[in-house]
């Protein structure tokens, strides 16, 4: 099936505009990103450490996969330091950012600074350091690791967590804060 860049779509009362035009199987990723970066997430940092040191990186491919049993999975880039240390130790840690924590965020997507932790306040565990200032944590064993395409698909098994008050860090085509609600409802 091809399309063509500039044929509009009607579904409902909704217009669409074709990005571009290519066969769906030769789609192109910069177009994909742009489209699927409409797609508002939450932004976590992963952190594992094994006998090498602690590690962390900024990850927002993260879903909920089952509550019977509890699991998660994780979309991360093989063969960065943190993804080595989660596939050696069998364990890792989800911390979610506070919408105060971008720099944060950005520290630990520079894959130069995964292990550096000096700017990053946190609290030590077998899993991987818990950072300090989040809203959340999610401490994993790791089930089983999956090929996907330029990703490994990391599959853990909820072991505990806790969450406090905040407001969550998100991303849509850069960082964003929730827009503010109406208390009184």
């Amino acid at each position: 099936m091809t399309f063509r860049s500039g044929v509009g779509i009607r579904y409902g009362t909704a217009r669409f505009q074709r990005v571009t035009e290519h066969d769906m199987s030769g789609f192109d990723p910069a177009d994909y990103r742009r489209i699927i970066g409409r797609f508002a997430t939450g932004v976590a940092v992963v952190t594992a450490q094994d006998e090498d040191g602690q590690y962390g990186i900024t990850v927002n491919s993260l879903t909920s996969v089952s509550l019977d049993p509890l699991l998660l999975l994780v979309c991360l880039t093989p063969k960065r330091p943190a993804t080595e240390a989660i596939r050696n130790s069998g364990r890792f840690v989800v911390n979610l950012l506070d919408a105060d924590q971008a720099e944060l965020s950005s520290h630990f997507a520079d894959k130069e600074l995964a292990h550096d932790f000096s700017t990053a306040p946190h609290d030590a565990d077998p899993y991987g350091p818990v950072l300090d200032g989040g809203i959340g944590y999610i401490r994993c064993t790791l089930e089983r690791i999956d090929p996907g395409g330029d990703h490994d698909i990391f599959l853990g098994r909820v072991a505990d967590g806790a969450t406090r008050n905040g407001e969550p860090l998100l991303y849509y085509g850069g960082y964003r804060r929730m827009a503010p609600h109406d208390a009184e409802g």
